[in-house]
């Protein structure tokens, strides 16, 4: 077979965490509480901030919204650069390069 076959063939993709085999559904809008926790834990920038993410119920359709503000103040209080780390990684995520909802 050449390789050329294989470039046409579709593929699914998912994501697991180092921690467990449990895939992650790449569709981040339909992510748990859980699922994001996973997903940041994953983020070299905020893992130590994911549980921040966690307690205050953070779901995967609540990421794209998320603002530098609302995430250097309480509840989330995360540090400065974490914070530009986070948009970052939602960013890529979502594919989404017009920091539409992301604002700094």
């Amino acid at each position: 077979m050449n390789k050329n076959n294989y470039k046409n063939q579709p593929t699914t993709e998912t994501t697991t965490t180092p921690s467990s085999s449990t895939p992650i559904n790449n569709d981040y809008k339909k992510w748990t509480i859980d699922q994001v926790y996973e997903w940041s834990q994953n983020q070299e920038d905020i893992r130590k901030y994911a549980e921040n993410l966690k307690q205050q119920e953070i779901k995967g359709i609540d990421l794209e919204s998320l603002t530098y503000n609302e995430l250097v103040k309480e509840p989330l209080k995360f540090s400065a650069g974490s914070a530009k780390s986070l948009l970052r990684a939602i960013q890529q995520l979502t594919g989404n390069s017009k920091n539409q909802g992301i604002c700094y």
